[in-house]
């Protein structure tokens, strides 16, 4: 606002040649940095997935988001050593055990 009380129109400055030119290198060097993250990323995903440890994430709740296939091998083994051997019976074990 100027002294007389008349708002005045501020106009933002046009960039120059040079300055859009670093922009623009500015930007392509954070591109391949987040192409390089990304690279690094997929090598770790596919090292957890591919592991012979079993691994499972969960979130803050404690709700699985993620586990690999050792890591489900490990349950169904764990699952057929609990059942093994045990009856059939009417007694409902084997569904009132799988809903755990």
């Amino acid at each position: 606002m100027e002294k007389d009380g008349q708002s005045k129109l501020i106009m933002a400055k046009k960039p120059t040649y040079e300055e859009l030119e670093q922009k623009v290198k500015e930007l392509e060097k954070e591109a391949a940095e987040h192409k390089l993250a990304e690279k690094a990323l997929r090598v770790k995903d596919s090292a957890v997935a591919s592991s012979i440890s079993a691994i499972a994430i969960a979130d803050p709740e404690g709700n699985l988001t993620y586990i690999n296939d050792s890591f489900l091998k490990l349950c169904d083994m764990m699952m057929r050593r609990r059942f093994w051997g045990s009856p059939l019976s009417a007694s409902g074990r084997w569904k009132r055990s799988l809903r755990r």
